[in-house]
């Protein structure tokens, strides 16, 4: 991500890829002598194998930690295991460009069992020794799986996601992460002790009384397993962390003066012990550390960790649970109606043709007997003939019947019986596709419903706190710039973007880039003027956080054989100054028909964006509206691209849609997905794929009018028109697939190119 340039922003944003890369290496240094249940620790080689670029010197860390330590004979395993992994580590970057997961597991379960197989061989090991190795291949393979998902995913969402499955990732690297500074001691205080200390007074900072108490808890583990000796008195942490939590509305120095008195008459009632003082030390030097560090500092970084726990979200919870209920509901009676469906066409299900015919006919006449009884192989086939006939014709005559029933005494009658019989059948089969039909459409619309409550749910359980400290203060700052009877609320929505809404009398005089330049500086971040409404004599003011990209959108289209209309519609829908959409929708034929279903297909899309629902459940819904319009057939792609530009995001969500391209430091990448269109079947499949943006980076998306395999057309215009406006770049790139000949085309085309630039930048 390209920061912006100027002073102000320097001073705001935070660069932790230097502090993750140091704290890497200094990890596996300290690993080199660390213990972990009374033996060697090798959670070294979890952080190597989950390191990137710096893999390298973390290794070159271990091997000066060994030496400096003197523990490289009784650490002969982790040395070959390390050595196996950063060389396997090694072959694996060659052939892929990023590491995933699975592959960091891969190269350190191969590694370390390489490790144990030869360290087996030349060197004698106990069994415990051996279980001990054993077990470490499997923790080892789980941190590294567990530190590339996060730190792919804090990549993906520029912040670290602490909620569900990650959080318990997290959580788990956190005790990890302990246990080896636990090992450090440097003048007789703690390393292990101190950071979980001071992690625990910026958790109860944000996330108060649970924040601390868990941290506490979590850091008790971490100690545990290095050292039992110094554990009993990390206990207290836990109830520490739970009370100054507690307190932390009342501010910084109430919440670290409670910790240390929340510590010291825990270490009183426990005892003296001769961990007592180094306890002592530690926790007051954590409360030094934290006393120190700025509070702008402290709030930003947490800005990088999202996950909310408080009264509000309880509430957010609860109503998202009955939102969910709702969903399941709906869900269960969709499943209900689909038995009952069932149900029906197997009752309705009658008997064939020549079965209703002879119970009309034949249970009556005198002749029966003679007929199924004495003639039956005769009688059978003769009924089997009739059947497929009238099913083939439409009808028999009495010829008919006589011809293949010469012995037949009401042949009239039975020539009307398979008629009518015939005629009923078709009655009930076309009762049966209306009512399948109905069915069908019926059970579209509650699996709609369904899915908007699910966006719904979604949407209220990612809801954050509102938070009253900021709330105040953003207020107090209205009054004295001279809002008498101001009211405000600050909260952060879904995306962990902080919001403040300011309500002020009509009457008011307040100066708006001043009052901007108040808010920016208590929430800390850069705001953008406010949006102003007004009813009952009280003013709205909203202030969103200012993006760190804009978008610059170009169109360019050209219809088939210059009909005057282009089957494809292009719609750009701003919900914010930090979310944005750009839909494009290819009506299936050219001409004016496919010119209404795409106009139909992107305007639904827009209305639904706009309502808050998500691009799948619009998609769904789309796809439903379009299969019970009346038309004879109607199909469209829809081509969304989804941008949050205050994370720099983008989203591509297609449905049937041609290829889309990100041009990026003169490299095209395509987004191809296999998928149908709109409108053709009952349920269709959404595929979506997300990519970081950077500044100056292309994204273009366009109909399947350009062909097959254009990457290079697009490459080369996107490269000779590089300081061009977008619609400018558009039509370079949609001149190339216009033959210069005048020759026929049967597809429209559309090229919509959305360029993507520093917010900063952009405005100077």
């Amino acid at each position: 991500m390209k920061r912006t340039t100027n002073g102000k922003n320097k001073k705001k944003h935070i660069s932790l890829k230097p502090i993750s890369v140091g704290a890497r290496i200094l990890l596996c240094f300290i690993c080199s002598q660390a213990q972990l249940l009374g033996m060697p620790s090798t959670l070294g080689i979890a952080v190597l194998a989950s390191a990137g670029k710096c893999a390298i010197l973390c290794y070159l860390a271990s091997v000066v930690g060994m030496l400096v330590f003197g523990t490289l004979n009784e650490r002969i395993f982790y040395a070959a295991a390390i050595t196996l992994v950063m060389g396997f580590k090694s072959l694996y970057s060659f052939s892929r460009k990023k590491i995933d997961p699975a592959g960091s597991v891969v190269f350190t379960a191969v590694g370390m069992t390489t490790a144990l197989i030869i360290v087996s061989i030349f060197f004698e090991l106990t069994a415990r020794e051996a279980l001990y190795c054993i077990c470490s291949i499997f923790i080892c393979c789980m941190l590294s799986h567990f530190a590339v998902s996060a730190k792919n995913r804090t990549d993906a969402d520029g912040m670290l996601d602490i909620n569900g499955t990650h959080g318990i990732s997290l959580a788990v690297l956190y005790v990890a992460v302990v246990s080896l500074l636990t090992s450090l001691e440097v003048f007789g205080f703690n390393a292990g002790r101190i950071f979980g200390a001071v992690v625990l007074l910026c958790a109860a900072t944000k996330y108060k009384h649970i924040g601390g108490a868990v941290c506490g808890a979590l850091t008790t583990c971490g100690v545990l397993l290095c050292s039992v000796d110094t554990a009993g008195n990390t206990l207290l942490l836990a109830t520490a962390g739970l009370i100054c939590g507690a307190v932390s509305a009342a501010g910084s120095f109430a919440m670290v003066l409670t910790f240390l008195i929340a510590s010291i008459m825990g270490l009183v009632i426990i005892g003296v012990t001769p961990d007592t003082f180094n306890m002592l030390k530690d926790v007051a030097l954590a409360s030094v550390i934290y006393s120190c560090m700025p509070g702008s500092f402290v709030r930003k970084l947490l800005n990088y960790v999202g996950g909310e726990t408080n009264a509000v979200s309880i509430v957010g919870q609860a109503a998202s649970s009955r939102l969910n209920f709702a969903s399941r509901t709906l869900s269960g009676i969709r499943g209900q109606l689909n038995e009952i469906a069932e149900v029906i066409r197997k009752k309705s299900a009658q008997t064939d043709i020549q079965t209703l015919a002879g119970n009309k006919v034949c249970l009556e006449c005198g002749g029966c007997k003679t007929c199924w009884s004495e003639n039956s192989t005769e009688t059978v086939n003769a009924f089997t003939g009739l059947e497929d006939k009238v099913e083939k014709v439409g009808e028999i005559n009495s010829r008919d019947v006589v011809s293949c029933l010469p012995k037949c005494r009401r042949p009239a009658d039975l020539t009307y019986a398979f008629n009518s019989c015939y005629q009923e059948k078709l009655y009930e089969y076309s009762n049966g596709v209306r009512a399948g039909e109905l069915r069908e459409v019926v059970t579209q619309q509650l699996s709609a419903m369904e899915d908007i409550l699910s966006d719904l749910s979604h949407r209220i359980s990612q809801m954050s706190s509102v938070d009253p400290s900021l709330s105040e203060k953003v207020r107090s700052a209205a009054v004295r710039l001279g809002c008498r009877n101001a009211k405000a609320c600050v909260s952060c929505d879904e995306n962990k973007n902080y919001r403040a809404e300011l309500f002020i009398p009509n009457l008011s005089r307040v100066d708006i880039v001043k009052l901007t330049v108040e808010v920016s500086d208590i929430l800390d971040l850069d705001m953008e003027l406010p949006t102003a409404s007004s009813s009952d004599g009280v003013t709205k003011l909203t202030f969103t956080p200012m993006p760190e990209y804009k978008i610059d959108v170009g169109i360019w289209q050209s219809s088939s054989n210059n009909d005057i209309y282009c089957g494809d519609t292009v719609e750009r829908v701003e919900l914010n100054s930090c979310e944005e959409y750009v839909v494009l929708s290819d009506g299936m034929g050219t001409g004016k028909r496919a010119k209404l279903d795409s106009m139909l297909a992107s305007g639904l899309a827009r209305k639904l964006l706009k309502a808050g629902i998500s691009c799948q459940t619009g998609m769904r819904m789309i796809n439903s509206v379009m299969r019970v319009k009346g038309w004879e057939e109607s199909f469209s792609t829809i081509d969304i691209a989804h941008f949050d530009l205050r994370r720099g995001i983008c989203e591509f969500v297609k449905a049937g849609a041609a290829a889309s391209f990100l041009v990026r430091d003169e490299t095209i990448r395509s987004f191809t997905m296999d998928s149908l269109p709109l409108g053709i079947l009952a349920e269709t499949d959404i595929s979506s794929e997300r990519v970081k943006l950077f500044d100056r980076d292309i994204i273009i998306l366009a109909s399947d009018g350009i062909g097959s395999y254009p990457e290079k057309a697009i490459l080369s215009a996107a490269m000779s028109e590089k300081g061009e406006r977008s619609d400018t770049l558009a039509a370079e790139i949609g001149k190339h697939f216009v033959p210069e000949n005048g020759a026929v085309r049967r597809d429209d085309i559309t090229v919509a190119v959305i360029k993507v630039c520093s917010a900063v930048e952009h405005e100077v």
